[in-house]
């Protein structure tokens, strides 16, 4: 009868041994270290039917490098009179100038520029 409440209190010990082991079983996800944006092209246009757009493209990165996917991105355009950036990254030319463009993810900010004739 004494055999089932030690064969529980050795599996307990082996299960807890086996999380100390790795690290307790989780870990913090990493933090958004640096933003990049490209674009397709540098350069947009306007003309009298309306600005150009463009899907600019976004990569969050931790410390070491490695890409951080599915993370927030806030979008943003410093010059709105020039381009507006859509809350997805969708670019849009609106007059002759130049803007500059960010998106901030985790309190981190990249910027590009962009260019319309």
């Amino acid at each position: 009868m004494t055999i089932r409440p030690l064969r529980a209190f050795l599996l307990a010990g082996a299960l807890l041994a086996g999380l100390v082991a790795c690290g307790g079983g989780s870990t913090e996800p990493a933090s958004v270290a640096t933003v990049e944006i490209t674009a397709p092209t540098p350069t947009l246009f306007v003309g009298p039917a309306g600005g150009q757009t463009a899907q600019l493209a976004v990569v969050t990165k931790a410390a070491n490098g490695t890409a951080l996917p599915g993370r927030v991105v806030a979008w943003g355009s410093q010059q709105l009179g020039v381009a507006t950036v859509s809350t997805t990254g969708v670019v849009t030319a609106v007059s002759l100038g130049t803007a500059q463009i960010t998106a901030t993810s985790e309190g981190k900010t990249g910027s590009i520029t962009i260019t319309v004739a």
